[in-house]
């Protein structure tokens, strides 16, 4: 699919109180006026860079729509992190995010940008969670007075899951692994009916078997 293209129409989102401060520090002479200059620099994704003109010596101030993080061309800037974190957390892809984006006429970053940050939010969150079982393991054996991490604990477990989606049209689910005692969930596993190796193969075949037709 194709990106959507924004319509040609420079529309930001901006931190206010950020801005407020920038224009408080912009350089402007008596009986003069701040002109707002937008994208003074190539912006990316929804950081943009702007500068604020003085009207009579043309002194300009450089002000970004939210606060900078430098270096600004290797670093996630605020605004397109804001935008990563919801759609890894949610599962909303790149394309629906483009879409809705571009009616607003607000640019993002490439797809190639965008997947590399949501993956390495998903590994992020993946680490954190392992962090937090690991700690409520620890505690509930604390709690049965025992303090070997690796000893085996005999507990009552229930074990719950759920689709991506209701009814059986779904190709991926979660089962979740509870203590019965406390409540809290102790591990979890991802389960998908879908292969991609059997699919690439069908494919292959399925594309041999219409050269051979052809011929």
């Amino acid at each position: 699919m194709k990106e959507t293209k924004c319509i040609e129409k420079n529309v930001q989102i901006i931190d206010v109180d950020h801005f407020q401060n920038e224009m408080k520090k912009a350089h402007v002479c008596v009986g003069g006026r701040l002109v707002f200059l937008p994208d003074t620099i190539s912006g990316v994704g929804l950081f943009h860079q702007n500068a604020l003109e003085c009207s009579k010596c043309h002194n300009r101030t450089d002000v970004s729509n939210f606060p900078i993080k430098h270096p600004i061309r290797s670093t996630v800037q605020e605004p397109n992190a804001r935008l990563y974190a919801p759609s890894a957390t949610t599962g909303v892809g790149f394309e629906a995010i483009n879409i809705i984006m571009a009616f607003l006429c607000l640019s993002i970053p490439t797809k190639k940008h965008f997947l590399e940050q949501t993956h390495r939010i998903h590994f992020d969150l993946h680490q954190f969670v392992q962090k937090q079982f690991e700690l409520l393991v620890k505690n509930i054996k604390e709690s049965a007075n025992v303090n070997d991490f690796d000893s085996i604990l005999n507990i009552c477990v229930s074990i719950d899951g759920t689709w991506k989606k209701r009814g059986h049209q779904s190709m991926y689910g979660i089962v979740f692994l509870i203590d019965a005692d406390s409540g809290y969930c102790l591990d979890f596993e991802t389960l998908s009916k879908r292969c991609e190796q059997c699919e690439g193969k069908q494919r292959t075949s399925t594309a041999a078997q219409f050269n051979r037709w052809v011929k």
